[in-house]
């Protein structure tokens, strides 16, 4: 296993710029969309997130629940779903140190946890959903912690 958190972290600006391609160190800027709800980037299924604690703390784990509705009808939770998701660090190449369990809630919702962010900076969660044979995925930014 990689020792990834030994690598030292800096307070160097990401790309303002809401693409999955990496971003550079030095590039000028500040803000990320840190939207809580997107359409998946195929168009099919529209997601919110909510995380406990709110906010977020550096180093202490957090759980993450999602929910999935149709793309363009938020009227009905859609319950036959399934989602997973991890945190990534895209200008630092690393994931979690911790791996998300996913489990299903009462309402339909989804909770994974636990999440981890163990430094300070630009993290993506990447949200995976499946519904039968068809799959598509939604990143979101955050920023931790602060």
């Amino acid at each position: 296993m990689l020792i990834l958190a030994m690598f030292a972290c800096t307070d160097a600006p990401a790309a303002s710029d809401t693409g999955h391609h990496h971003h550079h160190h030095g590039e000028d800027t500040a803000s990320y969309d840190t939207t809580k709800a997107a359409d998946t980037d195929g168009g099919t299924f529209h997601v919110m997130y909510g995380t406990d604690p709110d906010p977020v703390m550096e180093s202490e784990e957090f759980a993450v629940t999602f929910q999935v509705f149709a793309a363009g009808d938020m009227s009905t939770l859609l319950t036959d779903v399934t989602v997973d998701a991890d945190g990534f660090m895209p200008e630092h190449e690393h994931g979690m140190n911790v791996t998300p369990a996913a489990t299903m809630n009462q309402d339909g919702s989804w909770t994974l946890s636990p999440f981890l962010f163990h430094m300070a900076g630009h993290w993506e969660i990447r949200v995976d959903v499946a519904q039968g044979d068809t799959s598509d995925s939604v990143t979101f930014h955050a920023e931790c912690c602060g």
